[in-house]
């Protein structure tokens, strides 16, 4: 089977997401979204009291064949097997691989499993992820990297591992592979808790813990593939017909927003207010190599903070001399890339005309401007493919604050195991 780290071009290991940083890291929302999740009910903000016993420091590679959800699924009714597949749990090969009769007695679970995994087109609907192989293949590597999972419990009560005695709590209700199943569904369609704990026969209450666990897990374990390349080797992947005028290029960037829910109180409600969406939003920056690979993604701030804000305490550390950064207009911070003796690919600006009414650009600056325009297409196509992850293109609700930068990691990294984004 195929590394799913060969999916993603140029992945070193990131130097700004070390593993000595806490599995939940509130970002630049930290400060004004405290007020807005209360105790209750956020489900996620305890979860920094550690949740994951594992150590990322080196993934291997993943092999669909692992019989590694053997035993643990529950049992199916035999059926008659009319699809191989090759690269699913053993177990879960039964789900899209079978046909069911109408005396089947299967549960609603399982049904809506098999849904999921029938077809390549329906994996990729629920769950953002159009390959089996690559599906496999992060469960691999979260399960072979977590060891115990530690599930949030509540606030005042303490994180309980899934190798916890029964006495002490019920029997575990899903399998491994079922709980990373129902995050990603959660993740891809934004249904509510209460959608997903139907879909899947558990309690609400209990779907919401699966849920803050597994985002935690899987951001920990792609936060791997979601790394920096150098110059020389982001040059070494531009297509021969890239414009030799703008082929030092390392990143081009952009900021996007996504809507929230109005917060309570007024501090957060200006913190969060868009002047450019006339919306409460949160913001992150994006990055892209020019051959649109995501390659960073800030942590996010309320939608009141600038682009160039976001720019200088995300990215700007992460300049050396020579790089040149492609943007628009509104970051307007030339003379900061100046300081790290990087440069900036900016669309002109306008200017008055001689007579003082409106604004003008010469012929040579008409051109830079489309030129930018048009290689920045690809910072805009990958955001345009993250927001087609509904937990993000819905509105956010603020009990989700908490967990926005570890789901923006792994929808960056899912989004960078679709097509070219010049094919999609």
């Amino acid at each position: 089977m195929h590394d799913v780290s060969d999916a993603v071009v140029c992945r070193p290991t990131s130097a700004a997401h070390q593993e000595n940083e806490e599995i939940l890291q509130v970002s630049g929302v930290q400060d004004w979204c405290e007020a807005e999740v209360c105790s209750e009910a956020s489900l996620s903000t305890s979860l920094n009291t550690g949740h994951v016993a594992a150590d990322v420091s080196h993934t291997p590679a993943p092999y669909a064949d692992h019989e590694y959800t053997q035993d643990r699924l529950e049992p199916v009714h035999p059926v008659d097997a009319e699809v191989q597949t090759d690269h699913l749990p053993s177990n879960s090969k039964a789900f899209c691989s079978s046909t069911l009769n109408e005396n089947d007695n299967i549960s609603q679970r399982l049904q809506f499993i098999q849904i999921v995994l029938q077809t390549e087109k329906s994996l990729k609907r629920y769950t953002g992820i159009g390959s089996k192989t690559f599906l496999s293949g992060i469960f691999d590597m979260a399960e072979s990297n977590i060891g115990n999972i530690y599930y949030w419990k509540g606030s005042k009560g303490n994180n309980v591992s899934e190798k916890t005695s029964t006495s002490k709590r019920k029997k575990k209700e899903l399998t491994n592979f079922q709980e990373y199943l129902l995050t990603l569904v959660y993740i891809r369609q934004g249904f509510d808790l209460a959608v997903i704990a139907d879909l899947f026969e558990i309690s609400q209450t209990w779907a919401g813990i699966i849920v803050k666990s597994w985002i935690n897990i899987l951001a920990k374990v792609l936060n791997e593939l979601l790394v920096y390349p150098s110059a020389a080797t982001v040059r070494s992947y531009l297509p021969p017909d890239y414009p030799s005028e703008y082929a030092d290029t390392r990143i081009i960037l952009d900021c996007t927003e996504f809507f929230i829910t109005t917060p309570g109180n007024t501090s957060s409600q200006a913190a969060t207010f868009s002047s450019y969406k006339h919306h409460n939003t949160v913001k992150a920056l994006i990055g892209v190599t020019p051959t649109g690979v995501i390659t960073f993604v800030s942590k996010t701030f309320g939608g009141n903070t600038s682009d160039a804000h976001i720019f200088q305490s995300e990215f700007i550390s992460r300049l050396e001399p020579g790089d040149a950064v492609m943007v628009d207009k509104g970051f307007n911070i030339a003379d900061l890339a100046l300081e790290y003796g990087a440069k900036l690919y900016i669309p002109p600006f306008t200017r008055n005309k001689s007579g003082g009414k409106g604004k003008t650009l010469n012929q040579n600056e008409i051109k830079t401007t489309r030129d930018i325009a048009r290689l920045r297409v690809h910072v805009e196509r990958a955001i345009r493919r993250i927001k087609e992850f509904k937990i993000l293109s819905n509105r956010i609700d603020c009990k989700l604050f908490p967990l926005l930068d570890q789901i923006l990691v792994i929808v960056a990294v899912l989004s960078n195991f679709g097509p070219p984004l010049d094919e999609s």
